[in-house]
């Protein structure tokens, strides 16, 4: 006997490709709603077409009529879609929570289950409600990556492709969620420190932003104390990467006396000195030497400037013994 085929009068197979519309790329969800509609009023009690309507309106930037949509779901369910329905209310409840709509988003909870992520989260929207503070770090971590797992997993990608503004970008978006994350603050002191190599490999003369970028990595990381082995080997890093910019620190130092040392000789030539320019002479060649002797003295003994210096300490004094 022939089966008899589904049209497209017949509220399942409407809902089936309202589905099909939601799964495309990009998703079509105007077109979902339509098929969705005709299936509420060829059947308007139907709890899985009210559920698929509700998941379309989320997508489509309405919460409110998400969750009415949901409690029509959830009245007429006989209870074959309480886990969906669970699922949806908790997405519900993420959407509003990145708003910080915690009043709604309480609502929306209520409907999620009491597993652990539902419970974290209802702790977390209590307390961002001004209530006791019965979250453990570890719960509330597991919230915020939750909230804000679109633009971590962004940011991650970033860090991975050497996208470091990118990364960066990301972070902040996440910030504007929660900023006390202790995946976002690694993320932050790791893009910054990456960037910084980068641009010190690539020879950067911005040394004063690379040592303001390893400052604010350094504050991020105390931030970052939900895996301390990482942590450890990151803030490792930034040292050792601080010392580099350091030691660039102390070149640009050196080089910078050495060129105000040739131009204050350029400008001073001998022959044209007068009595007065033979005074200014001397006494910026002695403030030059001054500024030489200070550093020669600040600088570590493993630091390669060393030779650079004395190089130049030695010519200044055999100028200040031609001119004595």
């Amino acid at each position: 006997m022939e089966q008899p085929t589904s049209t497209r009068t017949d509220p399942p197979e409407l809902v089936r490709q309202a589905y099909a519309c939601m799964r495309r790329r990009p998703p079509d969800y105007h077109t979902a709603l339509a098929r969705l509609d005709e299936a509420l009023s060829l059947r308007p009690g139907d709890a899985e077409t009210h559920l698929a309507k509700a998941i379309c309106m989320l997508a489509l930037d309405r919460p409110k009529t998400c969750g009415e949509l949901l409690e029509a779901a959830a009245a007429h369910d006989d209870g074959a879609l309480a886990p969906r329905l669970r699922l949806a209310h908790l997405e519900l409840a993420r959407v509003l929570l990145r708003r910080h709509a915690f009043d709604e988003a309480i609502g929306a909870l209520d409907g999620a289950g009491n597993d652990a992520l539902s419970r974290s989260a209802r702790a977390y929207t209590r307390l961002r409600l001004g209530g006791a503070p019965h979250l453990t770090g570890a719960e509330h971590e597991r919230v915020v990556r939750w909230l804000t797992r679109r633009e971590l997993d962004a940011a991650e990608r970033a860090v991975r492709e050497r996208r470091y503004t990118d990364a960066l970008q990301a972070c902040d978006a996440a910030s504007r969620v929660d900023d006390r994350g202790s995946r976002l603050a690694l993320l932050r002191a790791t893009a910054l420190r990456r960037r910084v190599e980068d641009a010190l490999d690539d020879g950067s003369a911005q040394l004063r932003k690379m040592h303001n970028h390893l400052t604010a990595a350094r504050g991020w990381l105390h931030r970052a104390a939900e895996d301390p082995a990482e942590c450890a080997a990151e803030a490792r890093a930034i040292e050792e990467l601080d010392g580099r910019v350091a030691e660039q620190f102390r070149r640009a130092e050196v080089q910078t006396l050495r060129s105000r040392f040739e131009a204050t000789c350029r400008i001073h030539n001998e022959a044209r000195m007068t009595f007065v320019e033979y005074g200014v002479f001397r006494s910026s060649v002695a403030g030059l030497h001054s500024a030489a002797e200070q550093l020669q003295r600040s600088l570590p003994q493993h630091s390669d400037a060393h030779d650079a210096l004395a190089d130049l300490l030695a010519e200044i004094r055999q100028m200040q013994l031609r001119f004595r």
